[in-house]
């Protein structure tokens, strides 16, 4: 378990790298990897990695890989997830209604989980667990994890979740409540951490909105729910180096 409440640091962070593939398709590194400052603020800085023998994707399993920042020689660290071809990777795709498909004409065609599995291809399973109006938050007005989807997303034997929740946490009557963000963002995590395929998890950023909708408020979305998100991945990295 990680801590809920980490304190920052003075120290830059660089995030491990999480990749996924199936034996017999190499994958490319980044160029860039995302750095955090002490505030957890994410800057994109150029990498150069150790050379990786292509036999790492001759079987399943987990690969380290190292690499060094080019302007200050930071150690930096990648994960290489290698999966049998045997059965299709599980993705749980979770979140609110950007993630349901919410005024996009035929969600089960066009939502952007089915749409990630197009492009990802019949050796990807991305299903859509997407409810719309939940709220990240566990005091939120209508929380995600009160859902069918958050319980079905939990038995689904994910490889990976993508969690895209936020949005609604910037409306008034859930964002006196903000303060709580970060904490239930990890207890979410943590979760799916705790399942027994140990997925990757991936954190989605609350999307920019341009007016008010729905009653959710814009400079809410940018100034707390987005900050926050980017301070949960880091912190969620910093203390778990998954």
């Amino acid at each position: 378990m990680i801590p809920l409440t980490p304190q920052a640091t003075t120290e830059q962070f660089i995030p491990t790298v999480n990749l996924m593939t199936t034996v017999g398709s190499e994958v490319q590194l980044p160029k860039e990897v995302d750095e955090a400052n002490s505030q957890y603020k994410l800057s994109k800085v150029a990498v150069k990695w150790d050379p990786i023998s292509s036999e790492i994707f001759e079987k399943t399993g987990k690969y380290e890989i190292s690499g060094k920042t080019i302007t200050s020689s930071q150690s930096v660290k990648a994960l290489i997830h290698v999966f049998s071809n045997s059965k299709p990777i599980n993705i749980a795709a979770v979140g609110d209604s950007i993630t349901f498909g919410m005024n996009v004409e035929n969600p089960s065609a066009n939502s952007y989980p089915k749409q990630l599995n197009n492009r990802l291809g019949s050796k990807y399973n991305v299903m859509n667990f997407g409810n719309s109006g939940k709220t990240l938050l566990e005091n939120g007005n209508d929380p995600y994890i009160k859902t069918s989807e958050y319980t079905n997303s939990l038995g689904s034997n994910p490889d990976a979740v993508i969690i895209q929740l936020g949005t609604n946490d910037a409306k008034p009557t859930n964002y006196s409540k903000i303060n709580n963000y970060i904490d239930d963002y990890l207890k979410l995590i943590n979760k799916y951490k705790a399942l027994n395929t140990k997925p990757i998890i991936y954190i989605s950023i609350p999307p920019k909105v341009e007016k008010n909708i729905y009653l959710i408020e814009p400079s809410n979305v940018e100034k707390n729910s987005t900050e926050n998100s980017r301070n949960c991945t880091t912190r969620w990295a910093r203390y778990f180096h998954y």
